[in-house]
């Protein structure tokens, strides 16, 4: 009896025993360490390196490329597609689709740094805007009328040249309440005409886009601001001197330096209205005189387009540049040069 009690004593039986490295409980913490192992490494990777999938450019960098104005509209179709590809990419499991979307923007990004290089400059608008400015004005152009289908409009020398330069910069014209004319003006010369035949030549100005710009100073360029205002009431503009003889057509050009642009929709005086911060684009219209032009749909003309000639409307000049070749080139601009060079006596 004494030493089954000191037996109880040594080995009592509510003792209890440790796991051996094969039990379930030991299996089971060997699991969770392993897998805790695993996320510290994979975490310690993603901010070494990036999380996989993203390249070296990481999840949320958005590149900021600057885009001409006339191009604008395209490229934030390819962005808004290029945001989309990138979030069904990133929303998968798979290490496949992580490479392939880290592949797409490093070749982004290799593209923007060659570009880059000299400065992150913009091209010029006049390079980038040519093939649409040519397409535009193909959509633009009408003939209503077999025998002016072989009619030719071109630009007056002097007034092509002007309008070249203020297009190198992006032109810019002024519409107030009251109506400002146009600078540079446009004059135009006709051919192939029948001589004896009467003309009306009209002008009428229509919008570039359905959106609507602003200027940004620290870039010097026009950015898209969002959708265009409501359209401006349209309006046709006749020359004055219409009804014109083709002979006297071919031998002179017509001027349009009398036609103003306004942005008072209450206007009375004739004046073309148009919107602020707006790209337009000028038409002429030739047509076969039978009466005054009330509806060009109902007579029978051809238009004509000069993609050089596509403006912003603007109530103040947003380009530097713009102000000073109007000051220069202007001849009604003669008080502006002598304003800045009495200042510069007087300093």
């Amino acid at each position: 009896m004494i030493m089954g009690t000191a037996n109880q004593e040594q080995h009592p039986a509510s003792a209890i025993k440790k796991p051996t490295d094969f039990s379930i409980d030991a299996i089971m913490r060997k699991d969770d360490a392993a897998a805790a192992a695993a996320t510290a490494a994979d975490s310690r990777h993603n901010i070494m390196f990036g999380a996989e999938g993203e390249g070296s450019m990481g999840g949320t960098e958005d590149l900021d490329i600057e885009v001409d104005v006339v191009e604008t509209s395209e490229p934030e179709d390819l962005a808004a597609s290029r945001y989309h590809r990138r979030s069904s990419v990133d929303a998968g499991n798979g290490k496949q689709n992580g490479s392939a979307s880290g592949s797409k923007k490093k070749r982004c990004r290799e593209t923007v740094s060659a570009s880059s290089e000299d400065g992150d400059r913009t091209p010029p608008p006049h390079d980038s805007a040519q093939a649409t400015s040519k397409n535009l004005a193909t959509m633009l152009a009408k003939c209503t009328s077999p025998d002016l289908a072989s009619t030719e409009c071109y630009l007056e020398s002097v007034s092509k040249e002007l309008w070249s330069k203020f297009h190198e910069l992006g032109t810019e014209m002024i519409i107030t309440k009251t109506g400002r004319r146009m600078f540079p003006t446009l004059r135009v010369c006709f051919r192939k005409l029948d001589p004896n035949q009467k003309y009306s030549v009209l002008i009428d100005i229509v919008p570039v886009d359905n959106k609507r710009y602003r200027y940004a100073y620290h870039k010097s360029s026009w950015l898209v601001a969002g959708k265009a205002d409501p359209p401006a009431p349209h309006r046709l503009y006749t020359h004055p001197d219409s009804p014109f003889t083709g002979d006297q057509l071919h031998k002179t050009f017509v001027s349009f330096e009398k036609v103003k642009l306004t942005n008072n929709e209450m206007d009375i005086s004739g004046q073309i209205i148009l919107n602020s911060m707006h790209r337009y684009q000028p038409r002429i219209h030739l047509v076969k005189w039978r009466g005054m032009v009330t509806d060009l749909d109902a007579e029978k003309y051809r238009s004509f387009v000069f993609p050089e000639t596509v403006f912003t409307a603007v109530t103040a000049y947003q380009n530097q540049l713009i102000t000073k070749l109007k000051i220069d080139s202007n001849p009604f601009a003669k008080g502006f040069r002598d304003s800045s060079r009495l200042g510069e006596l007087e300093r």
